[in-house]
């Protein structure tokens, strides 16, 4: 979705397509299994939005090196995933990464407000879902491992 976002038709259809087999996917995981995931997960991403939009004017003049920044460290802190899925740690090392991953999404939703008015300018609506969308989508999914870590 990043690679075309500048083309108005793909970033529609991808941003729809990508959603409804994420969608999809988490539906063929979850069949047999019985917890729900609830409301939680949805508030503390409301939240996490809510908190973001109100910090964006503390970002000052520096937010776009402060968002270069945080989407390296996002990337690491994806990967970061994969390290602890393969060394099947502990739960308080789920839980901490968890708390990670929502505040690093929360600043970088700060960031992304921040930069939105000159953003709309040089882009479309659709390219700015797609960014709060994909930074949405990482805070529920930090929201909901969060919740459905046991220690």
């Amino acid at each position: 979705m990043l690679t075309f976002r500048e083309h108005y038709g793909w970033n529609l259809a991808l941003l729809v397509g990508f959603s409804g087999a994420l969608g999809a996917l988490f539906s063929s995981l979850s069949i047999g299994w019985v917890p729900t995931v609830g409301y939680r997960p949805f508030l503390i991403v409301l939240l996490s939005l809510i908190v973001a939009g109100l910090g964006r004017r503390s970002m000052g003049t520096r937010s776009g090196e402060f968002g270069v920044i945080l989407w390296i460290v996002s990337w690491a802190y994806l990967m970061g995933w994969g390290v602890l899925i393969i060394l099947r740690l502990e739960p308080v090392f789920y839980l901490t990464w968890s708390v990670v991953g929502l505040l690093l999404f929360t600043a970088l939703a700060a960031v992304w407000f921040a930069n939105l008015e000159g953003h709309l300018r040089g882009r479309s609506g659709v390219s700015a879902a797609i960014d709060l969308y994909l930074i949405s989508l990482n805070l529920y999914l930090a929201a909901v491992i969060l919740q459905s870590t046991q220690i």
